[in-house]
């Protein structure tokens, strides 16, 4: 077992399933796990990435904390594997927890077997990855539940990706939860860059981005004068966007 936190996806070790459980059990990234606070100070944030390399089932964080000296800022950059030696190949670590909603997980374990057995049968095409994600949404909903300090909400994004050398052959699919409810309308995964929300932005942007440049498209076959883009209402709606992440996750 590698240092290092443990992710919040949960892993199929023939690596045909991945499950990245997003906003799973994960709250505010700012636990460290048991075991690590000899080598770090008490808060940091991990990036989870899940992936496969040439079909293997890799997985990797990159992890933002505190130097040894609390005074300076470090990346630490870490594989976890299994069983690392000479003579046995690295595995991925079948699943893994982190946040502050693991913590309430880690008290009984027995949900790992029937977890486990669902990744399974989804793989052998017995019961579809929604199955799955319906399982995980669940795990999301006891830990908001409980969780004292109220950093895991009750929403949760499941996503899962399949191997190529799987028996879905690639492919993979994600879902929006309310608690346990399915939620419908939402169709893409939250894209954030530098802090920013993405999708909140083009939300925004469009309806008045959209007819400018008709306008001037239209403007190149007519010759009459394009609309002008009213700058001062996009930056009002602009500036309605939260700048800063939401801690009562409610």
């Amino acid at each position: 077992m590698s240092n290092g936190v443990y992710p919040p996806n949960y892993l199929k070790e023939k690596q045909e399933f991945l499950v990245d459980t997003g906003a799973c059990c994960l709250g505010r990234v700012s636990r460290i796990v048991e075991g690590q606070r000899s080598h770090l100070c008490p808060a940091e944030h991990d990036i989870v990435i899940p992936c496969f390399v040439d079909d293997e089932l890799r997985l990797y964080t990159i992890g933002l904390a505190l130097a040894p000296d609390r005074k300076t800022q470090v990346f630490r950059y870490t594989r976890h594997v299994v069983n690392p030696s000479k003579d046995r190949p690295h595995r991925a670590h079948c699943l893994g927890l982190t946040g502050s909603g693991a913590l309430c997980l880690m008290h009984d374990k027995r949900w790992m077997r029937d977890l486990l057995r669902l990744v399974r049968a989804s793989d052998a095409k017995r019961v579809s990855p929604l199955v799955v994600a319906d399982h995980l949404a669940r795990f999301n909903l006891f830990a908001h539940q409980n969780t004292a300090d109220g950093t895991v909400g009750p929403r949760a994004i499941v996503a899962w990706r399949h191997n190529k050398s799987g028996v879905y052959r690639g492919g993979g699919g994600h879902q929006f939860y309310d608690g346990t409810v399915r939620e419908r309308g939402a169709d893409q995964l939250p894209t954030i860059a530098n802090g920013m929300d993405i999708q909140a932005l083009v939300t925004v942007t469009m309806p008045f981005m959209m007819p400018y440049l008709i306008s001037q498209l239209n403007a190149l076959h007519t010759g009459e004068e394009p609309s002008v883009l009213d700058v001062t209402r996009l930056d009002a709606e602009v500036a309605k966007l939260p700048t800063h992440p939401e801690e009562d996750l409610k």
